[in-house]
């Protein structure tokens, strides 16, 4: 009878029996949205880009691919994708400009990236302030390394804004968010900054 007690969860099915593919959809599209290209997360994988594509549209994977996509997302779910080239750094902005348009969820806004309901889609025209990561602004703006190219667009506009009603310089948030001041100049002068 002992054998009747014991539970199947993901981990301990056989590698090729099929599983929910929603947690390692959210994982892929949470690691897309702060900036990991797809192309990238898939040579991670050691798979071809359109079969980690079929991955994240599919009702199902197989128990390792959820296995491998979860070790990977454990490993990069905290840490910014390559941005020390014009190449690498473009990747990571069309990245988050794809997963923002797709209203991807970044890793931290969810509790259990498995279980957790689906967030309504987000409302056309509704503020963006539901689109940014809390607590990444946080981190910049109490200088936790993280910089102005790491930040999504609405992030960025955020932190400005408050280190701007805190009365920081445009040096100094230059200075903090490792950019340009004509680039803070910039940000604090378009729409929507306070």
């Amino acid at each position: 009878m002992r054998v009747l007690g014991i539970s199947i969860d993901d981990a301990s099915r056989a590698p090729c029996s099929r599983v929910d593919a929603t947690g390692t959809r959210r994982r892929l599209q949470a690691l897309i949205a702060i900036g990991w290209p797809a192309e990238l997360l898939a040579a991670q994988l050691d798979r071809r880009p359109n079969s980690l594509c079929r991955s994240m549209t599919g009702e199902s994977v197989t128990a390792r691919t959820a296995h491998d996509v979860a070790t990977l997302y454990e490993r990069l779910w905290n840490s910014q994708p390559p941005r020390m080239t014009i190449e690498q750094r473009a990747a990571a902005d069309a990245a988050q400009a794809h997963a923002a348009t797709r209203g991807w969820l970044p890793p931290l806004a969810w509790d259990d990236i498995d279980t957790d309901p689906t967030p309504p889609p987000a409302i056309t025209g509704a503020s963006q302030r539901s689109d940014m990561d809390e607590i990444a602004v946080e981190r910049a703006l109490a200088g936790d390394h993280i910089t102005y190219d790491d930040l999504t667009t609405v992030e960025q506009q955020e932190v400005v804004r408050r280190l701007t009603a805190r009365g920081s310089s445009i040096r100094d948030i230059a200075a903090q968010m490792s950019t340009t001041k004509r680039t803070v100049s910039r940000r604090r002068a378009s729409p929507g900054a306070a």
